[in-house]
C-alpha cells in the first residue's frame, strides 16, 4: 500500500511517498524557477541564447527568428554552471492523449492494435486537427467520445489561456496554469492503491483536489500538533540519504558517489557473500536512485560477478525496480570488471543540493524550522545573530510573524561554525 504526504516550506514543495510504510520516493521542486515542460515567452538575445520574458537567460539549439517573441517549452531546468534548455517544439500532455500546437497529423500508439478502434479514435480527433496534431496514447482505448472531447476542449482553452497571457496579458513568468511536475507523480502513482494521500500547509492543495478527480482518489489535510515531516522523521532520513555509504541487511554495503562525469556505485560485500549482497543492491539501487534524484551516466561495480545466469537475475531485479520511473532509461550491459552501465534522464536537482550545508536556502530553512520549534515550547526569542545574507533572507520570507519583535545581530561569515545562534528568554 502506498502513502503520500504533500506539503510546502518557505522555499519548496515537498512530496513523500511511502510504500509500505519505507520511504520510496522524494520529490522536491523550488517555488520561484524555471519549471521543467513550463510555457515561457521569449525573444533572441544572440545565437542560441533566448531571453525569457520574466529576465532568465536560456538556451536553445534550433535556429530562432531575429526580432520575434515566441512561446518556448523548457526541456531541461538550469543546473551548476548550465543554462535551462528550451525548445519551440510545444507539447501538452493528458493522460489520454499528446497536444503538439505547431504540429499537423493524427497519430496513434502502436500499442494499439485494434483497427477498429483505431479508426473510431481517428475519427474523433480529426473534428479538431485544424488546432494542431495529436498523439493519441492507448489508454484512450474504449473512452466515451463525449468524455474524450472535453478533455480535448480542456486542452484547447488552456492552450488558449496560454497564448492570451504571452500575447495580450504580457505575463513574465510560466503561461501554464497546470502543474507539471505533480501531474508527472500522479501518473506514475495515481493508479496505484493509496492507504492515505495527506496534505500539511501544502501551496497547491486545490490544484491537487482537482487533479486526483481523474484517478478518484481524496485528499486528507492534516493539521495536527506535531507535523507529519517530523513524525516520520524524514529530515533524519534525508540526511541518510545525502551519505555516500548505505548499509545492506546482509552485512554488504553500497558506496555512492556523483561526479561530473558520472555516478558510481561501489557494491560491497563487508560480512556478507557476493552474491546475497549482489541481489540486495539490484533491489536496493532502484530506491536509491530515485529518493536521490541520480541521472546521467550510471556506473555500478558489483561483486566478483561471472556466471550468466547471476548476471541476467541482476539485471531483471535492475529493471523491475525501475519500471514505473517516469524518467527515461537507456539501459546498457555488463563490461570487463563486473561493471554495469545505464543512464537516467535528468530531471531537477540532486537531492544533495537542496540539503548541502553551502545553500542560502537550506540555512534560511534550518532557522525558520529552529524558531518554529522554539515557539511551540512557548519560548520568547530575543535575538538572533547570523550571517547577514542568511537573515535577510529569512527576514524576507519567513512565516513566524516575530520578525518585527526581535532584534538582529550581523557577524562575518564564519565557515566552521554554526551560521546562526538564537537567544531566548
Amino acid at each position: 500500500m502506498w502513502e503520500l504526504l504533500w506539503t510546502s516550506d518557505l522555499f519548496h514543495h515537498k512530496v513523500a511517498i511511502f510504500r509500505d510504510n519505507e520511504l520510496w520516493d522524494l520529490r522536491i521542486e523550488e517555488k520561484d524557477k524555471i519549471v521543467r515542460n513550463g510555457f515561457y515567452l521569449a525573444k533572441k538575445e544572440k545565437e542560441h541564447f533566448l531571453l525569457l520574458s520574466s529576465g532568465e537567460k536560456v538556451f536553445c539549439s534550433e535556429a530562432f527568428p531575429n526580432g520575434q517573441e515566441k512561446i518556448v517549452q523548457v526541456l531541461q531546468e538550469e543546473r551548476e554552471e548550465k543554462l535551462a534548455q528550451v525548445s519551440q517544439k510545444l507539447e501538452m500532455t493528458n493522460p489520454y492523449f499528446v497536444f503538439f500546437p505547431y504540429g499537423k497529423g493524427i497519430f496513434l500508439s502502436k500499442k494499439m492494435e485494434e483497427e477498429q478502434e483505431r479508426k473510431r479514435l481517428r475519427e474523433i480527433f480529426q473534428k479538431y486537427e485544424e488546432k494542431g496534431s495529436f498523439l493519441i496514447r492507448t489508454e484512450a482505448k474504449g473512452m466515451l467520445e463525449r468524455n474524450l472531447e472535453q478533455e480535448i476542449q480542456q486542452v484547447l482553452k488552456e492552450w488558449q489561456l496560454v497564448q492570451e497571457r504571452a500575447f495580450h496579458l504580457k505575463k513574465k513568468g510560466n503561461l501554464r496554469s497546470t502543474v507539471v511536475w505533480m501531474e508527472e507523480i500522479l501518473e506514475e502513482y495515481g493508479k496505484q492503491d493509496w492507504k492515505t494521500c495527506y496534505c500539511e500547509n501544502f501551496e497547491l492543495k486545490e490544484t491537487l483536489k482537482e487533479k486526483l478527480t481523474f484517478y478518484q482518489k481524496q485528499v486528507r489535510e492534516y493539521h495536527g500538533e506535531i507535523s507529519l515531516w517530523k513524525q516520520r522523521k524524514l529530515e533524519e532520513q534525508i540526511r541518510v540519504l545525502c551519505q555516500e555509504k548505505i548499509d545492506l541487511a546482509s552485512g554488504g554495503y553500497l558506496w555512492i558517489e556523483s561526479t561530473r562525469a558520472c555516478v558510481t556505485i561501489d557494491v560491497n560485500s563487508g560480512a556478507g557473500s557476493p552474491r546475497r549482497s549482489n541481489i540486495e543492491a539490484a533491489r536496493e539501487i532502484p530506491r536509491q536512485v530515485k529518493l536521490r534524484n541520480l541521472a546521467g551516466n550510471i556506473v555500478i561495480d558489483f561483486i566478483n560477478c561471472k556466471n550468466v545466469e547471476e548476471k541476467k537475475e541482476i539485471v531483471s531485479i535492475l529493471k523491475e525496480g525501475f519500471l514505473r520511473d517516469q524518467h527515461f532509461i537507456q539501459w546498457g550491459n555488463f563490461h570487463d570488471f563486473d561493471l554495469f552501465l545505464f543512464s537516467r534522464q535528468r530531471k531537477g536537482k540532486e537531492l544533495s543540493f537542496y540539503y548541502s550545508e553551502e545553500s542560502l536556502f537550506y540555512q534560511v530553512q534550518c532557522l525558520e524550522e529552529e524558531c518554529n520549534d522554539l515557539l511551540e515550547q512557548k519560548e520568547k526569542i530575543l535575538l538572533i545573530e547570523g550571517e547577514k545574507n542568511i537573515l535577510q533572507e529569512w527576514k524576507k520570507q519567513t512565516q513566524c510573524g516575530i520578525k518585527d519583535s526581535i532584534d538582529f545581530q550581523y557577524r562575518k561569515e564564519e565557515k566552521e561554525s554554526k551560521k546562526f545562534h538564537i537567544e531566548i528568554k
